[in-house]
């Protein structure tokens, strides 16, 4: 995928900052809220907030859900995004939730 195929400026610089912040009531749970800000030199400023849950169902396996909204400037930094995830360990590797 080319970078300069009309979908970004070749041009175009971003400052961001933001944080996330993640508390587990449970042990098996861990909740998050994030917050990035954006600021294009170009397309202008926009904001992504949301959050997400993961919840380990067994040593090996972790299921999760994420809903974010992007709020920017123009259409192109306007949008919903929403996520699920399955996670199942099939060897000596681990991961994190």
């Amino acid at each position: 995928m080319s970078l300069t195929n009309g979908l970004l400026d070749p041009n175009e610089k971003v400052t961001t900052l933001g944080g996330i912040v993640e508390f587990s009531p449970i042990k098996s749970l861990t909740l998050a809220v994030d917050y990035k800000n954006y600021d294009y030199d170009i397309a202008g400023q926009a904001k992504y907030y949301g959050g997400k849950a993961t919840l380990s169902l067994s040593e090996s396996f972790v299921a999760g859900v994420a809903v974010h909204r992007m709020e920017g400037e123009n259409s192109r930094l306007r949008f919903d995004e929403y996520r699920g995830v399955c996670l199942q360990k099939t060897g000596e590797g681990g991961f994190d939730n």
